[in-house]
């Protein structure tokens, strides 16, 4: 995607990629407190190209936008996983915080390291080859057909 700026002259919106915007209206008005800053205007979509794609999410859930007439979003959440279900919290995590914290509390951060890396990162699976680890999936694919024509939606 091409991102452009924002034309916000004298508080004006540029035009949307429809023509009719009257039924568009925010409530104290049309276009009310415009901020330019925070909108990225795009001169086209994405086509298929997931590389081009807009990343959206808020780290455990995302998806990408690729800004076409129907869109079609890629759904990722974090526990969507290709391999089965495993239990990976580590048991020893629970009992090493005390020690751990008793010695960041005494400045001794290099020694609290070693018990923090053997303790508290979650077990690997150990019956898989490492070839075959679990991936994160996609979680699903939503596409949303929206009522404008392939030609209605420019400019972007």
């Amino acid at each position: 995607m091409n991102v452009t700026g924002p034309n916000d002259v004298d508080g004006i919106l540029p035009s949307p990629p429809f023509s009719d915007v009257s039924h568009y209206q925010h409530p104290s008005g049309i276009w009310a407190h415009w901020d330019g800053s925070r909108v990225a205007w795009y001169a086209s979509g994405a086509g298929d190209d997931w590389e081009s794609a807009l990343p959206i999410g808020n780290g455990r859930l995302g998806a990408l936008v690729t800004g076409n007439v129907v869109e079609r979003l890629v759904l990722k959440e974090n526990s969507a996983w290709s391999g089965p279900w495993e239990d990976r919290v580590n048991p020893k995590a629970k009992w090493a915080v005390a020690e751990i914290r008793d010695m960041f509390i005494a400045g001794n951060i290099e020694h609290a390291a070693q018990p923090c890396l053997l303790t508290h990162p979650g077990r690997a699976p150990t019956h898989l080859p490492l070839p075959v680890l679990p991936a994160p999936t996609a979680l699903g694919v939503l596409t949303l057909t929206f009522r404008f024509g392939p030609g209605a939606g420019q400019p972007f």
